[in-house]
C-alpha cells in the first residue's frame, strides 16, 4: 500500500487515494493494482482477489479459506465463559 494522490471529491472537496497492489514475489510480476478510497480490509481483500483471478492457479476461494485458516490460529485463545 502506497500513499497516493489528492483527487477531487464530486461533492466537492479533496480526497487521498490509495494504491495497493499485490506483488508475485516469485515472478516479479504485479497480478493487480488500483487505488482505492481507503486503507481498509476490504481494499486489500479485493486486490488480492483480483490478483488470484487474474494470475492464480487456484479459486479464490481456495485461498480464501487457507488465509482464514492461518488467521483464525494467530487470534488469541479465549478463555472460557468470558466475552
Amino acid at each position: 500500500m502506497m500513499f497516493g494522490p489528492w483527487v477531487q471529491r464530486p461533492a466537492g472537496g479533496q480526497r487521498q487515494v490509495f494504491l495497493q497492489a499485490t506483488l508475485d514475489d516469485a515472478s516479479r510480476l504485479i497480478p493487480h493494482a488500483q487505488f482505492y478510497p481507503d486503507q481498509g480490509l476490504d481494499s486489500f481483500l479485493d486486490c488480492l482477489r483480483q490478483a488470484i483471478s487474474a494470475r492464480g492457479s487456484r479459486s479464490w476461494e481456495t485461498v480464501a479459506a487457507e488465509l482464514f485458516e492461518v488467521f483464525e490460529s494467530l487470534l488469541p485463545v479465549r478463555v472460557k465463559g468470558s466475552a
